[in-house]
């Protein structure tokens, strides 16, 4: 067993990071948060609560938060919540301030933050980790979940430490010894973000509509073809497998919004994680979503043009204002053939 006295720092003091780690506080894990200035701030003074199927609250004073990346040297692990943008700066506080063998956990979306991690950090175990649910702030002290599933961790001894006490809360975590499956399944999920963002809508909204729903699934199916191709294996990510997802975009308005987004249960607020940047005029992750995509075409000869407009869009934003997109704009920009 670790020193458990020892905290395990959470790097990231978002949605996810503190949705996770105030969860896992609460069912006795010893957690400490580094974030930001102001967000270490807010979490002291308020603390947090939470709704999703869980109705936690945690106050500030239960809340261990710093700014000061010294603190990775006293970690007993270490999990990364941030966004694949501000993977370069944790690499560096890690390779100044940790030492040789302490694990590292990644929960940043793709699978490409896991392979610079370990290209990066050679000393210290890597292991892959995925959350499957949507987090979004409902105000500056409320987290709401807005969909379903568990935390998913590659089996190690940390991480059998962390679900163990997890059971006990709302926020649980089901370990593999091979995550990679998962991780590509949920990137099938994630390829929504750049339609999400560009649309300008909130999600619910936007799923609403035929017309994105469509170019969503273009994309999705783009990416099965894909996997298909090169025998790529996969494990759905949500409650329903790819294929049937597709189906269900298809459907017309009144089928689609009567089932599968009452089914959701998406919050009529919720923006994707890259809609929240877009609006913000923030960097996103596009390279490492719908760009893993088309950089796994190219590595086996295939295309992969309507994922590869995605990122094209994203990417030329700032260039193009912030563009937002009608339905039939964004298919047109895409290259999708009605």
């Amino acid at each position: 067993m670790s020193d458990r006295s020892k905290p395990i720092v959470i790097v990231g003091a978002g949605a996810i990071g503190c949705f996770v780690g105030c969860h896992w506080t609460a069912a006795g894990e010893n957690i400490q948060f580094l974030g930001r200035t102001a967000s270490i701030k807010a979490l002291k003074a308020s603390g947090l609560s939470f709704s999703g199927e869980t109705d936690l609250s945690v106050s500030g004073e239960r809340i261990n938060a710093t700014n000061d990346a010294s603190c990775l040297s006293n970690a007993r692990a270490i999990i990364l919540a941030i966004k694949s943008t501000a993977l370069p700066k944790a690499i560096d506080e890690i390779k100044a301030y940790v030492p040789a063998g302490v694990p590292i956990i990644s929960l940043l979306n793709g699978l490409a933050p896991v392979r610079d991690l370990k290209q990066a950090l050679s000393d210290n175990p890597i292991l892959a980790g995925m959350v499957p649910y949507n987090v979004a702030w409902k105000t500056d002290t409320h987290l709401h979940r807005s969909s379903a599933g568990n935390v998913a961790i590659e089996r190690s001894a940390v991480s059998e430490e962390l679900a163990n006490i997890a059971q006990n809360s709302a926020a649980v975590i089901d370990l593999y010894d091979d995550l990679k499956p998962i991780q590509y399944g949920k990137l099938l999920l994630n390829l929504i973000n750049p339609v999400n963002a560009l649309s300008g809508q909130a999600l619910h909204a936007q799923m609403s509509q035929r017309g994105y729903r469509m170019i969503y699934a273009a994309a999705l199916g783009e990416a099965l073809d894909i996997y298909t191709a090169i025998d790529l294996k996969h494990q759905k990510a949500g409650p329903f497998p790819p294929a049937l997802i597709i189906r269900m975009l298809k459907l017309p308005n009144l089928l689609f919004n009567h089932t599968a987004l009452r089914l959701q249960k998406i919050d009529k607020s919720t923006l994707t994680s890259m809609a929240s940047d877009y609006q913000s005029h923030k960097p996103t992750e596009i390279k490492t979503i719908n760009g893993e995509v088309v950089e796994l075409a190219q590595k086996h000869n295939l295309k992969a043009p309507i994922n590869a407009a995605l990122v094209r869009l994203i990417e030329q934003a700032k260039d193009n204002n912030w563009q937002t997109y009608t339905a039939p704009e964004l298919a047109n920009a895409v290259g999708l053939k009605r």
